[in-house]
């Protein structure tokens, strides 16, 4: 069977919502066993009451603080023997946005959006990096976007920044963390159907669905399925390439 990952362990950061939530469990129906890390208990614990088959946990931390990392390793660590094979960095805001001459986009505003979207993923490779050099196919997937790295959107520069900025980062990882057999690679997934895209309108929605050549809008689990490919052990060759899963919305050379 292709893409098994059979008592392999995952942690998935941002595992309870959109994306997240679309990775977990599609890492659990290919048989991992996956840590949920997320600020949202009640949502959480949902999540992983919903995952297939067994030794599916829930920790609670904030991804922008380095304390909870930490915490959250210990957790995996003791809960499975001191083993960790995968690691998914899913969480992220996208807003609220705000243009660069608006008085909201301030010190305190650009310092949640890195603390965030940034330092919360490198915190996650630093802190799970231990464990993963015990691993024989140590893996490490951030989830970053086609805003920044390929496209931009107006409002949308400190997310796009910080989604550039990931990826930057994955590179050179990349380079590093080879000596460990361990990869590192980005996804850059397009409009995903989640709760912060519906947040924005329906109107938002139809006209990101006519940018798109396959003219629809992209599931979490098509992002699940791109991270489960970078999983396994048929990737085990790939490591520092962004990945972009978008329905081809990149393409065209005019709307």
């Amino acid at each position: 069977m292709p893409f098994d990952l059979t008592g392999k362990v995952a942690v998935v950061y941002g595992g309870s919502y959109g994306i997240g939530q679309g990775v977990a469990k599609v890492l659990s129906n290919a048989g991992a066993k996956v840590a949920v890390v997320s600020r949202n208990k009640e949502k959480g614990e949902s999540t992983v009451s919903e995952l297939k088959g067994e030794g599916h946990i829930f920790i609670q931390g904030d991804v922008s603080k380095y304390e909870d990392h930490q915490k959250a390793v210990k957790t995996i660590s003791d809960t499975y023997d001191n083993r960790l094979d995968i690691v998914v960095c899913c969480a992220g805001i996208y807003n609220p946005l705000y243009a660069l001459d608006d008085d909201k986009y301030d010190c305190e505003h650009i310092d949640h959006y890195i603390g965030v979207n940034l330092k919360g993923t490198i915190y996650a490779v630093k802190t799970c990096l231990p464990l993963l050099k015990k691993s024989t196919a140590g893996r490490i997937i951030l989830i970053s976007s086609i805003t920044g790295p390929h496209t931009g959107f107006a409002e949308s520069s400190l997310y796009g920044a910080t989604k550039s900025a990931q990826t930057g980062f994955a590179h050179s990882a990349s380079v590093e963390l080879a000596q460990h057999k361990i990869t590192i690679n980005s996804i850059l997934p397009g409009n995903i159907v989640t709760p912060g895209l519906i947040a924005m309108g329906g109107e938002y929605l139809d006209d990101m669905t006519k940018t798109v050549p396959l003219k629809r809008l992209g599931q979490p689990e098509d992002i699940g399925n791109a991270v489960l490919y970078l999983a396994s052990d048929e990737a085990s060759f790939v490591t520092g390439q962004d990945i972009v899963v978008d329905g081809g919305q990149i393409r065209p050379e005019s709307l």
